[in-house]
């Protein structure tokens, strides 16, 4: 028993260098054994009569010694996707079980992990305005982005489209979200719609309409096509006013004959 004693030292070495802050120096106790290899030392409290400094050069503080050691310090429970245990919350917000306990940096991960899925993601918000993301593979409704002002939504990004207020922008294409909707091109002012290329009508019916006559509109004109073999004029360019008035627009030469024969 005298000699495993006399085999654990606690010696004052002049040569261990030891930081304090801003301040450095050298001589400190060590234990050791009589071949002057550190021992460690076991015990349930340190005070530091000041602030408390830990040097441990080109190394770290490790807590391998201690299994699991950030389910000490966060609440953590076993979610069979990730087939783990992650941070949690238990149902009153804060998944913190020790306020004051250090962290490992698997807890910090962790942490990060579960700070972005439940407060950074999946959106942006300020009070009721807001930016969201839905995915398929956790909603099981289409994957989308959307945008909501003052608790109104303004604007959806899908896969393959943008719908922005009642409009709906796919590939190539501009039209109303909702069926029967009119789409408006407007210049105010004096400004005018310009067309900078061939127009093209296509001839009815269209889209979600099995009509082959529009309804006249409620004021001014409207313009449509037909699919016609030699109708009278020769053109299958129709119109359709406020007055309920239809008819056909009429080529230059159908309207020379008809200048000739009447």
């Amino acid at each position: 028993m005298i000699e495993e004693v006399f085999q654990q030292l606690l010696v004052f070495n002049e040569q261990t260098q030891y930081f304090t802050g801003g301040s450095s120096g050298v001589g400190a106790f060590r234990f050791q054994d009589i071949n002057g290899d550190l021992l460690p030392v076991t015990t349930n409290s340190i005070n530091a009569e000041s602030t408390l400094y830990i040097s441990t050069p080109a190394s770290s503080i490790d807590v391998s010694g201690t299994v699991n050691y950030e389910r000490n310090v966060f609440n953590y429970a076993f979610d069979a996707v990730e087939n783990d245990f992650v941070i949690t919350d238990p149902g009153d917000g804060n998944p913190v079980l020790n306020n004051d306990g250090l962290t490992n940096a698997k807890a910090v991960v962790d942490y990060a992990a579960y700070a972005l899925a439940n407060n950074l993601q999946p959106g942006i918000e300020d009070g009721d305005t807001t930016v969201r993301v839905e995915d398929f593979d956790t909603s099981s409704v289409e994957s989308l982005i959307r945008f909501t002002v003052d608790g109104i939504t303004i604007g959806n990004v899908y896969s393959n489209r943008l719908e922005l207020a009642d409009i709906k922008i796919q590939k190539n294409e501009i039209s109303s979200v909702n069926s029967n909707a009119d789409l408006l091109l407007s210049a105010p002012g004096v400004g005018s719609v310009v067309v900078k290329d061939g127009l093209i009508l296509s001839a009815t019916p269209w889209d979600d309409d099995i009509g082959t006559s529009p309804s006249a509109p409620t004021s001014g004109i409207k313009f449509y096509a037909r699919d016609t073999v030699d109708t009278e004029g020769n053109v299958g360019l129709y119109f359709v006013n406020s007055n309920n008035t239809t008819d056909e627009l009429i080529s230059k030469n159908r309207a020379l004959l008809y200048g000739m024969l009447f």
